[in-house]
């Protein structure tokens, strides 16, 4: 039998006191292999594994004793029995990967010389405290709201100026941690807004704009 098509759709839709749970799609299979350990790159190698009886359709499954604050790459890939190569066993689909950013960070942002920080939330003694900050580039110098929001499973910024120019961006990975990616451009949008905010209501994003006078 020939290997499965990867697996589609691979994403972590939970994080729950130190347990993940991964989310993703298979076409019928005999198997499923999923690694997982720390790193910012997809390709890396990744020294957890464990392989469970193949299934179809939407899977999820639930890993524990993650830490926040750690960038962690999960993979998942699918095999089919070769009946008549007993060497080989299995024929196996290139792996899904995706990299998650182990919890939650706190972006800053400076309009002088457009500098924006990113620095994790971290455990301490006395509680939570903000981790060792890095900066993050790409960033002008006019931005005047600057919001997180979560998009199918996915992080994305939200950024706006007076001119009413506002941008999406999504999260990627960096060498140090999660950053801005590509921004794009969304239309429609005034240019006296005093506040923006982004909302979750029933597990759909929403964003909120205010503006003290019409």
């Amino acid at each position: 039998m020939s290997a499965p098509p990867p697996p589609t759709n691979l994403r972590v839709v939970s994080f729950v006191n130190g347990t993940v749970t991964l989310n993703w799609t298979n076409v019928e299979c005999d198997k499923i292999l999923i690694a997982w350990g720390p790193g910012t790159s997809g390709d890396a190698d990744v020294p957890n594994q464990i392989d469970l009886q193949g299934a179809a359709g939407d899977l999820s499954y639930k890993l524990e004793g993650l830490a926040p604050g750690t960038s962690y790459v999960f993979k998942v890939e699918v095999g089919n029995a070769n009946e008549l190569d007993y060497q080989e066993p299995y024929s196996y689909s290139p792996w899904a990967s995706i990299v998650w950013f182990g919890g939650l960070y706190i972006l800053t942002y400076s309009q002088k010389g457009g500098r924006a920080f990113v620095a994790p939330l971290v455990k301490s003694p006395t509680g939570l405290r903000n981790g060792m900050p890095f900066q993050i580039g790409g960033w002008e110098d006019d931005w005047l709201q600057v919001a997180p929001f979560v998009f199918n499973g996915d992080p994305y910024l939200l950024t706006y100026r007076h001119d009413g120019g506002a941008f999406v961006s999504p999260i990627v990975a960096g060498p140090n941690g999660p950053q801005n990616g590509t921004p794009y451009k969304i239309g429609g949008w005034e240019n006296d807004w005093t506040q923006v905010t982004t909302f979750t209501c029933e597990g759909q994003p929403y964003v909120l704009t205010y503006k003290a006078s019409f």
